[in-house]
């Protein structure tokens, strides 16, 4: 019974390398001829290899028969065997190095689409590190077992075992018997002794992403780990998951090394059975001497090849963990594509939200029956506390999530009919937490209207007041302050020039002198466009033409900030709260 349930997991076990095999192929297939050429080119390097030893050893005999006409000719044919391996030792990792990158670029590109493919839902649900991990670590992996699969397993390796085979028996078949019978001894033990590899490389694996996970952490949030003296639990993490490393390092360290030392047995066993085997031979004249020089040269080889034969399939049954991480990533659910864009002109109501409840999942929901209008030119505000619904309504809005009830509509079209390419075209966002690229700050303007002009550029410059400071900024801009890495937000604002501004109270983290640049920039963006703001200051907000009041998501207040004053409500009792609060402040 448990031989039979063996034997079933081998045959799983098989199908699915063979199966993460044809699906690697079918994702670089654009490359098949430099796959076919290095398939052709192994070939040819394992024949000329078989035939060498064999040429070598006839002409020895021919030599020592005296025929000189014939080993003439068989001088002939090791010279020409000679030219055409030095031709192979050049062209053979030169096509190799073209399939292997080009490979590489296909599956990374393929990544790469497949990141601005997905749904938002996969960067809540995944740490960042771990796609990295993917796009580097996995698809390196992949590229370099491609190569070497075409290379050995399904070209050299074959046509050298089948033809050493057949020499080898034609030359002395108890020779060859007695010579590897210890083979499948060894391969047998090979194989039971490689079992945990896959795992083991898998574990590796993950705790790699885990530890490039804290390391990300630890570099983007290093503030953060300083201000409040984090340093001995982030250490601690990071020496766990260090150590799970070399513990699986080291099982795998330990595979290997009785690999290799089952791997010697099987070269150095029958190499001594084959040189005490060939006296006996030799002396019944069942052997000639060229022969025995072809024997003894071609069955190291022949071992050889049995032997990287059985390693290249551990390998690849270890590796066939790494693909399917890779598949799986390109396999994640994909943003859809399909939709209209229809303009902006023939709206009189920007957005629209129809009895909307959404819920992440579904024990937990955050908003419940939403119903507001943001009508043209004019300005929305939505407030309230923190986890209240305001963020989640701004991603609805883009597009992000779609698993929602009821009816939202944007420029007057239902948002689930809309090209979400399309509809982000006529939409900005400037948020608390701005993100520069590692760039210029003209080139991180810029990333609002690829196509803008030097003077587009520095009018949206003045209008943002960061003119007097552009100027070359560090990773994420850590050489500028909050205010202007604020005002450059509102420049690419301004730049990108579409007609709905979805505003997350980009001031509340600033002090006074940041805060009035800012609002003074975000003024100029306001004009003629449809404004939508998330506010934490209430003051920020009176002149709105509708204020939303938002409480664990569902609408409790809505109307303009004196109608909310004159109902004595909950936005009143806000309201005035951060006046009193503020005025403690000020002394």
């Amino acid at each position: 019974m448990d031989n039979e349930m063996s034997s079933k997991k081998e045959k799983t076990k098989a199908k699915n390398v063979i199966k993460m095999m044809t699906r690697i192929y079918k994702e670089t297939s654009e490359h098949k001829k430099w796959a076919i050429a290095r398939w052709f080119g192994g070939l040819a390097s394992g024949t000329i290899s078989v035939f060498d030893f064999y040429f070598i050893g006839s002409a020895l005999d021919v030599a020592l028969s005296k025929e000189y006409e014939r080993l003439l000719s068989f001088i002939y044919a090791l010279i020409a065997i000679f030219l055409i391996r030095i031709l192979l030792q050049f062209t053979n990792p030169l096509i190799d190095s073209q399939y292997e990158l080009r490979s590489y670029k296909t599956l990374s590109l393929n990544a790469y689409n497949k990141i601005d493919k997905l749904e938002m839902g996969y960067y809540e649900n995944v740490h960042s590190a771990d796609t990295i991990s993917t796009l580097i670590d996995d698809i390196e992996k992949i590229k370099s077992f491609m190569g070497d699969c075409i290379a050995g397993l399904l070209s050299w390796n074959p046509i050298t075992l089948i033809l050493s085979t057949i020499i080898l028996c034609n030359i002395n078949w108890k020779l060859t018997v007695f010579s590897l019978i210890v083979v499948p001894i060894v391969m047998f033990v090979l194989n039971k002794v490689s079992k945990p590899l896959k795992e083991t490389n898998n574990n590796i694996q993950e705790y790699t992403a885990v530890l490039n996970s804290y390391l990300r952490d630890f570099i983007e949030g290093n503030d953060i780990y300083k201000a409040f003296n984090m340093n001995k639990s982030h250490t601690a993490k990071f020496e766990e998951t260090c150590q799970n490393i070399a513990n699986e390092s080291y099982k795998s360290s330990l595979v290997m090394t009785k690999n290799r030392a089952l791997q010697i047995m099987m070269m150095i066993i029958p190499q001594g059975i084959c040189m005490f085997a060939s006296m006996y031979f030799i002396s019944r004249n069942e052997l000639t001497i060229g022969q025995y020089v072809i024997f003894s040269n071609m069955l190291w080889p022949l071992i050889h090849t049995i032997r990287s034969t059985g390693q290249a399939w551990t390998e690849m049954i270890g590796h066939s963990g790494t693909a399917e991480r890779y598949f799986k990533f390109l396999s994640c659910k994909e943003e859809r594509t399909d939709g209209e864009d229809y303009g902006t002109n023939d709206s009189d109501i920007i957005v629209e939200f129809k009895n909307v409840s959404f819920s992440y999942h579904n024990d937990i929901t955050l908003l419940k029956d939403v119903s507001f209008k943001l009508n043209k030119n004019s300005r929305l505000a939505l407030c309230g506390v923190s986890g209240s619904g305001k963020s989640t309504i701004f991603k609805l809005i883009c597009g992000y999530y779609e698993n929602f009830t009821g009816e939202i509509k944007i420029f007057g079209h239902d948002i689930r009919t809309w090209n979400l390419a399309a509809l982000r075209k006529y939409m900005t966002c400037v948020t608390q937490d701005v993100f520069l690229f590692d760039d210029s700050i003209v080139n991180n303007i810029k990333m609002g209207n690829l196509n803008a002009t030097d003077e587009m550029i520095e009018d949206a410059s003045k209008k943002a007041y960061i003119d007097q400071f552009i100027k070359d900024v560090g990773e994420r801009g850590a050489k500028i302050s909050g205010g202007q890495r604020q005002r450059i937000a509102v420049a690419r604002a301004l730049l990108k020039d579409a007609p709905l501004i979805m505003l997350d109270e980009p001031t509340s983290a600033l002090d006074t002198k940041a805060e009035f640049y800012v609002q003074q920039s975000i003024e100029n963006l306001k004009q003629g466009r449809s404004v939508l703001i998330i506010a934490h200051r209430l003051s920020t907000i009176i002149d709105s033409d509708l204020i939303v009041l938002l409480e664990e998501g569902i609408i409790s207040e809505q109307g303009t900030h004196n109608q909310l004053i004159s109902y004595n409500g909950r936005y009143s009792e806000l309201y005035k709260r951060q006046l009193v609060t503020q005025e403690v402040q000020n002394g």
